[in-house]
């Protein structure tokens, strides 16, 4: 079963996928072009 940590590192890589995905929309679509690596959380 994983780790509660781990669990909330899913989560805040989540959040921040989709706050890059909104934000892209927001500026017309035009995207970084460069796909980030989540955090880990520390």
């Amino acid at each position: 079963m994983p780790s509660a940590k781990h669990i909330g590192n899913q989560e805040v890589a989540e959040q921040e996928t989709i706050a890059d995905i909104l934000k892209s929309m927001e500026m017309d679509g035009k995207a970084e072009g460069a796909l980030k690596p989540p955090s880990d959380g520390r």
